[in-house]
């Protein structure tokens, strides 16, 4: 599963790129989806759920509170979930 042409495991590779980088363009709305349903398969990746809940912080600041009300009240959903799973699934959690 997730493996491109030359066997190697192609979510895992675009993932470990992407979140190096910033600025996604046009694409975060994108990568916010996909990453959300990444975690959905793979819930303890707690890097790319921490990445997830910084792009979901900075698109939730830009909602207006008013008008985007809806919305907002969904990406805060979406933002806790993404919270919790980088808080119980990060490394220093576990005991070696």
């Amino acid at each position: 599963m997730g493996l491109d042409d030359y066997g190697f495991p192609a979510t895992i590779i675009a993932n470990s790129i992407l979140l190096e980088q910033d600025d996604f363009g046009d694409s975060v709305k994108d990568v916010e989806e996909s990453w959300s349903y990444w975690l959905h398969y793979f819930p303890f990746d707690a890097v790319t759920a921490e990445r997830l809940s910084s792009l979901m912080m900075k698109r939730l600041a830009r909602m207006d509170v008013k008008k985007d009300g809806a919305r907002r009240q969904l990406l805060e959903r979406k933002l806790e979930l993404a919270s919790q799973r980088a808080e119980r699934y990060r490394k220093g959690n576990f005991a070696r």
